[in-house]
């Protein structure tokens, strides 16, 4: 049996299988397994439709990444049908990541799976634009700078 999840993160809620921390302006994922995932709920959810989310990311770890998000209604939250995979490098330099996702639904979560084995991964941006390439939502990971979201 397992013990207590990981605590959250600068509103990221991390699986068993990982830990969050906040050093030096980016969160950094400390992947103890398989399957580290991180969970994020918007403070309103994103009106259905076409989305990019763009993030930067450093890995030491190994397989491939996964995007999901979470449809107002639908039900299990986080399913395979709602997301996206995506190939990671995980050589240690940063890497731009640019996933598109459809939503039918508004979106009031999504969740990141950076990897697939056991690791170091930091992330130092990560926004989400909308279909036209404008910024609808930007994480910001420098401890006293909490997320924005633009109108």
């Amino acid at each position: 049996r397992r013990g207590p999840p990981p605590k959250p993160v600068a509103g990221w809620k991390p699986s068993h299988d990982c830990t969050l921390a906040l050093p030096e302006g980016s969160l950094v994922i400390n992947s103890s397994g398989p399957d580290p995932y991180l969970s994020y709920v918007l403070p309103k959810p994103l009106a259905a439709g076409r989305f990019d989310v763009q993030i930067t990311m450093t890995s030491n770890g190994r397989g491939r990444g996964q995007f999901f998000w979470q449809e107002q209604g639908v039900q299990p939250p986080f399913f395979r049908d709602r997301s996206t995979g995506f190939a990671m490098t995980h050589d240690g330099k940063p890497h731009d990541y640019r996933i598109a996702f459809t939503a039918a639904h508004p979106v009031p979560a999504v969740r990141l799976d950076p990897g697939q084995a056991a690791g170091e991964i930091r992330i130092s941006a990560m926004k989400l634009l909308d279909a036209g390439g404008g910024l609808v939502y930007e994480w910001r990971f420098a401890a006293a700078s909490p997320a924005k979201r633009l109108e």
